[in-house]
């Protein structure tokens, strides 16, 4: 059992180099639209609609579960009731599991920017920071106008690419910062964002 519940930790810890995200960093998924626009993302972005697994901590499980209680449904809220089971949620197979660690929530002073048009890569240089702001990593941010794209199609999919920071960074005294991210900005190819 301990060296399972290892293994888990060990997964799960990988879990905050995911940029692909839906919802707000530290709020349990207090609602089914959270869970569906995590789906609509999936589809939109080409990926398969089988085998899909929804995966949370234990206490946000709890706030799904209560707020799915409020449907009216007798098959579906049963589940909830009986084993405290989530079952399946717009096309997830629904878990809780004990060492799920909750994303980073990491508030970013001063108005960050981009510095500089056409950076590539796995690096991001910004401007703006308060000097001295940390910047830890697994946050995950947007910049505005860049879009997924779907990986079959290369259709835009209208939804804000998502990056995380993948080292902790500190802004240097005039609120400059290189940002170590993934994915990688790609303007072209099946990653293309």
């Amino acid at each position: 059992q301990k060296l399972a519940n290892r293994v888990d930790m060990v997964l799960y810890s990988k879990a905050i180099n995911f940029f692909n995200y839906s919802g707000t960093a530290g709020t349990g998924p207090s609602s089914f639209s959270v869970v569906s626009n995590a789906a609509a993302k999936l589809d939109a972005l080409g990926i398969p609609q089988e085998d899909r697994y929804l995966i949370t901590s234990v206490r946000d499980g709890e706030t799904l579960r209560n707020s799915l209680l409020s449907y009216f449904v007798p098959n579906f809220v049963s589940p909830i009731l009986k084993e405290r089971s989530m079952g399946r949620i717009a096309g997830f197979d629904a878990y809780a599991a004990q060492n799920v660690q909750k994303p980073i929530v990491n508030t970013v002073t001063g108005t960050p920017r981009v510095n500089g048009v056409s950076q590539l890569g796995n690096s991001l240089i910004i401007d703006g920071l308060t000097a001295g702001q940390v910047i830890t990593k697994g946050t995950v941010f947007e910049i505005a106008g860049v879009d997924f794209v779907n990986q079959i199609s290369y259709n835009d999919t209208q939804y804000l690419a998502n990056f995380v920071v993948m080292a902790d960074v500190t802004a240097d005294g005039s609120g400059n910062a290189t940002l170590a991210i993934a994915p990688e900005i790609m303007p072209t190819g099946q990653y293309q964002n």
